[in-house]
């Protein structure tokens, strides 16, 4: 991946939501997880408890400085999130490429993945909530 395949495609979340979906058969064990801001993203089930965060044709792509860009193309590990429930129910999600949690910056509303983990009173957007 080159800088000029990723240049200019920061993720920023402007709101105070993102929805996230999980469709869970327990039987199968078996899930599918969908997300988005604005209705046209979704999670991709990498199995494992592992998800990817696609748009269109573009992932939530974490460098090795933690910043978050989408890029078009196949997904792979710097696309891959592991899925972690808090015992309070949020949810967390750690990048497989840098092992720190995705997060919202309270402040500039920017997306990084450079959190080592959920601050208990959710002081640094680590912490997201989920519904079926």
């Amino acid at each position: 991946m080159t800088s000029a395949a990723i240049s200019g495609c920061g993720v920023k979340m402007s709101g105070t939501r993102i929805w996230l979906r999980a469709d869970c058969d327990f039987l199968t064990e078996s899930a599918r997880f969908s997300y988005s801001f604005d209705g046209v993203t979704e999670i991709v089930d990498r199995r494992l408890g592992r998800v990817a965060l696609r748009s269109g044709r573009r992932y939530v792509t974490v460098g090795e400085d933690g910043g978050v860009t989408l890029v078009a193309g196949p997904s792979g590990t710097v696309q891959d999130f592991q899925w972690i429930e808090t015992p309070t129910g949020e949810l967390v999600l750690m990048s497989l490429a840098t092992n720190r949690v995705l997060r919202i910056d309270p402040k500039t509303g920017e997306i990084r993945a450079d959190s080592p983990g959920p601050m208990p009173d959710d002081s640094d957007g680590a912490r997201f909530i989920w519904s079926q």
